[in-house]
C-alpha cells in the first residue's frame, strides 16, 4: 500500500504536534489539598522550665531537647486550634513497650512523663483533627549517670 507524501507529511506533523503538547496537556493542578493538622502550642517542661521556649513553630514537626542530669520526669503541653482534636502522646525507646503513652483531653492539655531512661527515646504527639492526621517528634536525650 503507497501513501502520498501529502498524507505521510500530515500524519509526521500531527504525531510532532501532540508529542510538543503533551507535557502542557499533562500539567493539572492539585484538584485537592491535604490537610495535617497542626499544634497551636507544644511544651517540653523540666523543672518548670519549658526546654522547647523559643523554639516551636507550628510548621517545624521535629525537635530535640536534652534532660538534666537526675531529672526522670517532664510534663507536656500541647494544643490545637481545634477544640475537637483529639491529642494523643507516646514515648518510644530501643526497647518496647512504650515508655509513656496516653490520650490528652480534645483540644490539647497536659500530661505528665515519667521514667526517661538514660540515652535517646522519640517522643511523639500525634494530632487527629477532622479524620487527617499531624504528627510532632521530639527526640529526648538523657544522660546516663555512672557512679
Amino acid at each position: 500500500m503507497r501513501y502520498s507524501r501529502h498524507l505521510v507529511s500530515l500524519r509526521t506533523f500531527g504525531l510532532a504536534f501532540a508529542v510538543v503538547l503533551t507535557p502542557a496537556l499533562m500539567q493539572v493542578e492539585a484538584q485537592c489539598e491535604t490537610y495535617v493538622p497542626e499544634l497551636e502550642a507544644l511544651e517540653f517542661v523540666v523543672e518548670g522550665e519549658d526546654l522547647l521556649d523559643g523554639k516551636f513553630a507550628p510548621e517545624h514537626r521535629v525537635y530535640e531537647v536534652e534532660m538534666p542530669a537526675g531529672v526522670e520526669t517532664a510534663t507536656l503541653r500541647a494544643t490545637t486550634p481545634s477544640d475537637d482534636a483529639q491529642v494523643m502522646c507516646n514515648t518510644s525507646t530501643d526497647c518496647p513497650p512504650p515508655a509513656n503513652h496516653g490520650n490528652l483531653p480534645d483540644g490539647g492539655g497536659e500530661m505528665e512523663l515519667h521514667d526517661f531512661p538514660p540515652g535517646h527515646s522519640m517522643l511523639r504527639v500525634w494530632i487527629v483533627d477532622d479524620g487527617a492526621l499531624g504528627l510532632y517528634s521530639i527526640h529526648v536525650m538523657a544522660p546516663a549517670i555512672c557512679e
